[in-house]
Parts: C-alpha cells; structure tokens; sequence
C-alpha cells in the first residue's frame, strides 16, 4: 500500500512538474509544457466552417460542390478550431469538404466516382506535409504521361461570415485521470527516451516564446523521411520525376470539369533551417525547388511565406511544442489559398 501511495505520489509530482501534454511532440517525448509551451493568445474561431465526410462517402455521394480539400493534420483544426480552412471560408463563402487521405489514388479514385460524377466541385485542393510527399504519390509513378497541366482559371467567390475567439494553451489539466495518466506516460518516455521527438539547439533564442526557446522541437520523421533509404530503391532524379508526373497526371485526370491545386505544408525543420545550429542530413529530395514552376500554376508554395515571417521577428510560427505552424501562420496560409483559386495569387 505504502508503495503505490508513493507511486501515485511521484506520478502527480512528475505531471503537474511537466504541465498538461498540449502539443504532440511534447506528449509523444514526455517532455515539458512548462519548458516548450507558449505563451502568446491565439486567434482561432467559434467553429469550425467545414464540413468533415468520410473519403467512402465522398466517393459514393458527393461534396458539397465547392471546394474539396484532400489534407492531414495541418488542414485538420487544432485546440481553438485553428485551421487555414476557416480562413479559406471566410475570404470566399464556398461550402468546403475536407477529407483525410492516405495517398494520390485516394484523390484518382475520387475523380472517377459517381460522388465526383454528381456533384464535381469548382475546385480540389491537394494538401501534404512536406515529408509525407513521396509515400503519397509513390502508388501513381508507375502510371502513364507526364504532361504539364493547362494554367488554372480563377474562380469567382463572395465572403463568409465567421465568427472569432482568443484561445491561450491551457496549464491545468481536466481531471485526476488525466493528471495521473500523464505522469505515468512521461514517467515511461522519460525512462525509454524522448522517442520520436528530436531536440535540435538553434542559434536564435528568439524564435519561440516558450522558456526553452533555444531548442527546436521537430518529428524524428522530419529526418528520417528524408534519408535516402526512405526512396529506395529510387534515387533522387527517379523520385522526383515520379513525384511530378503523379501529381501532373492527377490534374490532368481532373481536365476541364474542376481545378486542383497542390500545397506543401513544409515541415518544421524546413523552416528553421537557417537557424539551427547544426546542419541535418540533407534531403533525398526537395519538393520545395521541385514543384514551383513545374505545376503550371497549380502549386502553392508556403516556404518563403513561413521563413518571410521568422526573419520579421514573429515568435511562434510554428508552435513550439507542436510539429504545426499557429493561428497567424493558418491564417496566412488560407489567404494564400483563397488569393490563389480567385486568380490572384501573391508574388
């Protein structure tokens, strides 16, 4: 009994220590909020103003005839409905679906079903992080044609009304079980190691507003997917030229019945890149210098955005306890998208 008091004790010291686990790469390390949390108020929104179908249904019934996002986590809302998809709603009023999706063929697939057939949308939106590129198009490179798609036309929108809220990252946790739980779960990463969180020492303490704001949180996946064993048997010049011509092919596929665009959330790493104090391992390959130019106009391209944004002084562009750009960054990025589809893409 004296033992598992003492246990339950070490538990709740060890938690509360930590913070409440807020950001994926503090929860899956078992590291500090306290240490790498933030400590700005963010601007989210009462809701969300999407719609979330199942990729099943999508493909059987249809959107809404809108706009259709193809995304993973970085589309998805985060704690206070933080998503670039509420902005995109707000500059143009469209009805947006968005669907999570494992690879192009998810996307190939839905341009030949009947939910495409009934309701085709004015425009698709094709959204990856930038390490999960080459294992999602990696399915389509054995497909015929490699034909750069025809220029984008523009499409006419109006405005949403949405409905905003300040959200700050909480420091107290919802309950007993939580507390507890977490400082069981940090107790063992702490005991078999940070796992797939990386700490990397930057040259700039200014980047972050967390007190550890000297130490770069990134995935372990941000490295390791860009090793060249990642591409194997492939090597660069065959990976990137399967990389082109799935997504040209995917477009192509859609013809003249809607628009499809690609954006590339960069990965964390990529961002702070000029700022970190020891280099990584370089890439297999480079989306970043592989797609603009090669997508006829259908590529969105966030990198010099984000980087634009460190180098005016902005803290937290990326959360610093998350793998995930903020709200400001979200926000920037549905402005970028909204500019894009109406014909007025940014310099």
């Amino acid at each position: 009994m004296v033992v598992m008091i003492c246990a339950g004790v070490l538990l709740g010291v060890t938690a509360r220590g930590l913070g409440p686990p807020v950001g994926d790469l503090t929860r899956i390390g078992g590291l500090s909020e306290r240490q790498f949390g933030w400590t700005r108020t963010a601007q989210g929104f009462a809701r969300d103003y999407f719609q979330r179908p199942s990729l099943e249904t999508l493909l059987s019934a249809g959107g809404h005839g809108g706009i259709v996002v193809f995304g993973d986590s970085f589309t998805d809302a985060e704690n206070g409905n933080i998503s670039w998809l509420n902005t995109l709603y707000a500059k143009t009023g469209a009805d947006i679906d968005y669907v999570q999706y494992v690879t192009l063929e998810d996307v190939q697939a839905y341009l030949g079903a009947p939910g495409f057939d009934a309701a085709p949308p004015d425009a698709i939106i094709i959204q990856m992080g930038e390490r999960t590129v080459f294992r999602r198009a990696r399915p389509l490179f054995d497909d015929a044609g490699c034909v750069p798609p025809r220029p984008p036309d523009a499409l006419a929108y109006g405005t949403g009304d949405v409905e905003r809220m300040s959200w700050r990252q909480r420091t107290s946790f919802a309950d007993f079980d939580e507390l507890m739980s977490w400082g069981a779960l940090a107790m063992r990463r702490r005991v078999l190691g940070a796992g797939r969180t990386v700490m990397v020492e930057l040259t700039d303490s200014a980047l972050f507003t967390s007190a550890r704001s000297d130490t770069l949180l990134i995935y372990d996946s941000e490295i390791t997917r860009h090793l060249p064993q990642a591409i194997a048997p492939l090597d660069r010049a065959a990976a990137e030229t399967g990389i082109r011509c799935a997504l040209r092919h995917v477009i192509n596929t859609a013809g003249d019945r809607t628009e499809v665009y690609v954006l590339v959330a960069p990965d964390k790493r990529t961002v702070y890149a000029p700022w970190l104090a020891n280099e990584l391992p370089e890439k297999a390959v480079d989306v970043h210098t592989l797609l603009p130019g090669a997508l006829s106009g259908r590529y969105i391209s966030l990198l010099d955005l984000m980087r634009s944004q460190v180098r005016a002084g902005v803290r937290d562009v990326y959360f610093p306890n998350d793998t995930h750009w903020n709200d400001a960054s979200a926000e920037l990025v549905g402005i970028v998208v909204s500019e894009t589809i109406l014909g007025n893409p940014p310099d």
